[in-house]
């Protein structure tokens, strides 16, 4: 078990000892869960419609600024677009995106909301896996995240 004290670069594993690091990834597995976070977090990242994930290109939340995700999508190319989506919130979190993809936290906000609708309405199949499958869009998801971070 890991519980990471939020605001220090260290991670407080079960056992008491600290570990000082700059990054931690979980590896969290299928099960769309994220137990690690605060009950205030997990609110603002899940909607309590139904559960799908409130995340601007499947990766950041406007409102939990100090987070990101890769891998919170679902498609026939999640390994391709996981990792294409590492590249991008690198970019994203040192202000390297392209400026056109450079959003107001309401911007990104706004755009999650349509996404979340358009999914609720035309991807009802997808919530066999928590509303966050892209497949058959992943090509369309990978051209953004790909304009964003400025290969044409």
């Amino acid at each position: 078990e890991l519980k990471v004290d939020a605001g220090k670069k260290t991670a407080v594993l079960s056992s008491g000892a600290t570990i000082n690091c700059d990054v931690c990834l979980l590896a969290t597995g299928w099960t769309p869960s994220l137990p690690f976070l605060a009950q205030t977090e997990q609110d603002k990242l899940v909607d309590q419609a139904d559960g799908q994930y409130r995340l601007y290109r499947f990766a950041v939340n406007p409102d939990l600024p100090d987070m990101g995700f890769v891998g919170r999508n679902s498609s026939f190319c999640t390994l391709l677009t996981s990792e294409v989506m590492a590249h991008w919130l690198l970019r994203y979190a040192d202000g390297q995106l392209v400026p056109r993809a450079n959003k107001t936290a309401q911007e990104q906000t706004n755009e999650i909301n349509a996404h979340l609708a358009w999914r609720r309405t035309e991807r009802p199949a997808a919530m066999n896996y928590s509303g966050n499958c892209t497949a058959p869009f992943h090509f369309e998801h990978l051209d953004d995240l790909l304009r964003d971070i400025g290969v044409p």
